[in-house]
């Protein structure tokens, strides 16, 4: 979705519910699962040694944000004024020098 300068699209988020995310940002985690019924009484089991203890996962970079097309059009338009400006003040030069080398035979 274009709306205003960045583009967007939609993302559910596990409750049935849907939100607007970047166009670039990463999808948004799945939901853990809801346990079972529980299983009876075990048998004890023999002591095992200590698990190591999963490491969380590292943060992400902010997503970069992915200009809309009305954006792109607004931003590309901005050098279209340099370069005409540009051309009037060389042509501008062009034409004195010009002149000056007619007013001096």
């Amino acid at each position: 979705f274009d709306i205003g300068t960045y583009r967007y699209r939609l993302a559910a988020n596990g409750n049935g519910q849907w939100s607007l995310v970047g166009a670039k940002a990463p999808p948004a985690p799945k939901p853990a699962p809801q346990p079972g019924p529980q299983p009876g009484p075990q048998p004890p089991q023999p002591p095992q040694p200590p698990q190591r203890q999963p490491e969380a996962p590292a943060p992400q970079p902010p997503a970069g944000r992915e200009l809309s097309a009305a954006a792109n059009a607004a931003v590309n338009t901005g050098g279209v004024g340099l370069a005409s400006t540009l051309w009037y003040a060389e042509s501008n030069a062009l034409s004195k020098r010009l002149g000056e080398l007619r007013l001096n035979p």
